[in-house]
């Protein structure tokens, strides 16, 4: 089921494929312990109308942002997950090599759902748990 407080609801794919990314600004807690992997939970599913739906993958970024504002290297190396149809949590690692405590990340969710069969898709982000 959607978060309890907001979800992300992308944009109805009808015969073609959309595209959707969402950001979220994270800050490692101060009890953070390096070098530690961190992952990241999504709970997500696509509501299907009386279409067939195609490509349905959701794909994280995590990026160190610096005190200039500016991000580095992509550290999450899981590929994309399926979507699944049913609420769903699909997990990605951020690898802890270059994490300290309080550090700020940039996480950035991609998710593509395709439609082949002439009805409206949704995709929906749920909810996101890091830890």
């Amino acid at each position: 089921t959607p978060g309890t407080a907001m979800f992300f609801v992308g944009e109805a794919a009808h015969s073609n494929t959309k595209t959707d990314v969402a950001a979220i600004a994270y800050v490692l807690p101060a009890d953070y312990v390096a070098p530690t992997s961190v992952t990241v939970t999504v709970n997500c599913r696509y509501v299907l109308g009386a279409g067939t739906v195609g490509t349905h993958t959701l794909a994280a970024a995590a990026y160190l942002t610096a005190d200039d504002g500016t991000q580095g290297a992509n550290l999450i190396s899981t590929s994309a997950q399926t979507v699944p149809a049913a609420s769903g949590d699909v997990a990605f690692t951020i690898a802890g090599a270059t994490l300290t405590p309080n550090a700020r990340l940039l996480l950035v969710l991609t998710m593509v759902i395709q439609d082949t069969g002439g009805s409206d898709i949704f995709g929906h982000l749920n909810s996101v748990r890091i830890g």
